[in-house]
């Protein structure tokens, strides 16, 4: 995870339930160390060596393994367009577990997008899909550069 979240074995957790993330790969020192010293909560599942070694970490406890954080359904992704199926179409909202970016934009009429909070560092992609049980949303890169996330990194 970003650094903000690497600090706490609970923000590390907090992070990894965020995103539905279920195994974590180590390939540097700090980060091997880091999830060693938590038997309890990650299980070294295998070991790979490729330029470096790698070790596998499962979460044991990772949390709803979703592509939603709120609500429940499908989401199919191609480079910059999200298909969104919420099994509840009249859900006054549902929220994904995809960042959101400036240029991101609801191709559906009557459907709406927006950031999500969920915590003082990320933003989660909220949608409002008005009935609709399909809400596409498009990416649409502008001249202004691309910002980088909070910490200063990109991780895209």
């Amino acid at each position: 995870p970003p650094n903000a979240y690497r600090k706490e074995l609970d923000s590390y957790l907090f992070f990894s339930r965020a995103y539905g993330i279920t195994h974590w790969v180590a390939a540097v020192p700090d980060a091997l160390e880091f999830l060693s010293a938590h038997p309890e909560q990650f299980e070294r599942v295998k070991t790979m060596v490729m330029d470096r070694t790698n070790v596998i970490f499962r979460v044991k406890e990772p949390g709803p393994v979703s592509r939603f954080w709120e609500g429940s359904g499908c989401v199919q992704a191609k480079e910059n367009h999200l298909v969104v199926l919420p099994d509840d179409p009249a859900a006054a909202r549902v929220v994904i577990r995809y960042n959101w970016r400036d240029g991101l934009f609801c191709r559906t009429p009557g459907a709406t997008i927006e950031p999500f909070a969920v915590d003082s560092n990320l933003n989660f992609i909220a949608v409002h899909p008005g009935g609709h049980a399909q809400v596409q949303i498009g990416y649409r890169p502008h001249a202004a550069p691309v910002k980088p996330n909070f910490d200063g990194h990109f991780h895209h």
